[in-house]
């Protein structure tokens, strides 16, 4: 059976290693790995830019309605030892 948790970005089906879920982030650097528990990690969003809508705006010459959302945030590391970066994976 497949797991319902991992994302489709390169594994056919799941890959487990001690219980977690192992995904493949195509952003990283070759031979890179990182190990996050996910636990300790959030997002914190920023109180005065959490989903601000500018005024909606009518073009002169179009019938469509146009604004801007935008929102703050980063994540956010309760135990930062927690995290591993293994480098030179052969």
């Amino acid at each position: 059976m497949q797991d319902k948790e991992a994302l489709q970005q390169g594994f056919r089906y799941h890959f487990l290693f001690n219980n977690c879920v192992v995904l493949a982030d195509r952003n990283c650097l070759a031979n890179v790995a990182y190990i996050i528990n996910s636990k300790y990690m959030f997002p914190v969003f920023h109180e005065a830019d959490y989903f601000v809508i500018d005024p909606w705006v009518k073009p002169s010459n179009q019938r469509v309605l146009v604004s801007n959302i935008y929102l703050t945030w980063q994540l956010a590391d309760l135990s930062p030892r927690m995290g591993i970066k293994i480098i030179n994976i052969n």
